[in-house]
C-alpha cells in the first residue's frame, strides 16, 4: 500500500509526502475575489519538478484536467446505485465508488472485487497527544499514475464539497433558543 501524508491542515494548499521516498505532490489553490479558481496537483521529487502526470481542478468551469486531458465533472460522476450511499466516478473506462463515513473517504471499484482501493483519512485533532495529519493511502491494485492523480483530485473535490455543504447547513440552521 502506498501512503501520502498532507503537510498542512489546509488540504487545498499543501504537499502530499509519500511514506517511502518516491514522487510527492504539491497542491496549490489559486483564488480570486469570487472564490477558488483552480487547484493544481504537481508532481515533484526531492524538491524539484518531476516529469509525472499533473492534475488540476478547475472550480469555475467544473472540470478536471489530468495529463492535458480535460473532462467536465458532469461527464465523470453519477449518483451510485439505488442502494448506494456513494457517488460513482468514471475515468478511462474504470468506475470508482466514493463514500464518506466517520471522517474517512473510501474508494471501491468492481475492478478490485469491490474491495477498498483508496482511503482518505481526514486530519484528527487530539488534546493530549500529537494531531494526526490527513493522509491518502492506495492499495497495490492502483498501479497507474493517472488513476492515482484522478483519485487524489476526486478525493480533494469530494472533501471540499462536503465541507462547503456542512458549513452552509450550519449557517442556514436557526440559532439555538435562549
Amino acid at each position: 500500500m502506498s501512503s501520502f501524508t498532507f503537510s498542512d491542515k489546509d488540504i487545498l494548499n499543501s504537499e502530499l509526502h509519500p511514506a517511502f521516498p518516491a514522487v510527492a505532490y504539491g497542491i496549490k489553490t489559486h483564488s480570486g475575489i469570487f472564490g477558488r479558481k483552480t487547484t493544481e496537483l504537481t508532481p515533484f521529487s526531492h524538491g524539484t519538478p518531476y516529469r509525472g502526470i499533473p492534475g488540476e481542478i478547475d472550480w469555475k468551469s467544473k472540470k478536471f484536467q489530468i495529463g492535458g486531458v480535460k473532462r467536465k465533472w458532469s461527464s465523470l460522476k453519477s449518483k451510485g446505485g439505488a442502494f448506494s450511499s456513494g457517488k460513482e466516478w468514471h475515468w478511462l473506462g474504470r468506475s470508482y465508488v466514493v463514500r464518506y463515513h466517520d471522517k474517512e473517504w473510501t474508494v471501491t471499484s468492481h475492478f478490485w472485487g469491490n474491495a477498498a482501493g483508496a482511503f482518505f483519512r481526514l486530519r484528527r485533532s487530539h488534546l493530549f497527544r500529537s494531531n494526526e495529519p490527513a493522509s491518502i493511502s492506495f492499495s497495490q491494485d492502483i498501479q497507474s499514475s493517472e488513476d492515482m492523480v484522478f483519485l487524489i483530485l476526486v478525493l480533494l473535490y469530494s472533501e471540499t464539497k462536503r465541507r462547503e455543504k456542512s458549513q452552509k447547513s450550519a449557517e442556514d440552521s436557526p440559532p439555538p433558543r435562549q
